[in-house]
């Protein structure tokens, strides 16, 4: 009977610590889901050959520009995400089409024919001034 008891004391002690650091596991992923920007953004873009996207995200960490992957190697073109809490997806498409190491910054994922903005912004789209 004592051997039970004390079985069946262990046991909760162990579901005790066990529920302890599972609440501790949940409490952390809550808090850093509330550090993470509510609206992410993405957008494609192709670079000039010798600059990198580590490079460029550096450029607009402001905006917490960030390469997500490579979509082509030939093109040097790749796919960003960023906070659109802190920018409009086509006034970063105009910055990006500004920098001198952008050859194309387009919408990701969007299908032309639907859309009535263009989704391609190149630098020879800029009005002059």
């Amino acid at each position: 009977m004592i051997n039970k008891s004390i079985s069946l004391l262990i046991l909760c002690i162990g579901l005790a610590l066990v529920s302890c650091k599972t609440t501790d596991r949940l409490t952390d992923n809550v808090e850093n889901a509330e550090e993470q920007p509510k609206n992410i953004g993405k957008v494609l873009v192709d670079l000039q050959p010798d600059y990198s996207s580590e490079e460029l995200a550096e450029e607009f960490k402001e905006y917490e520009l960030t390469p997500i992957s490579i979509t082509s190697k030939t093109l040097n073109a790749w796919a960003f995400s960023y906070n659109a809490d802190k920018i409009e997806e086509l006034k970063l498409l105009s910055l990006l089409a500004k920098n001198e190491y952008v050859k194309r910054s387009r919408r990701f994922n969007v299908d032309a024919s639907k859309s009535k903005m263009r989704p391609t912004i190149a630098r020879e789209d800029l009005p002059v001034r």
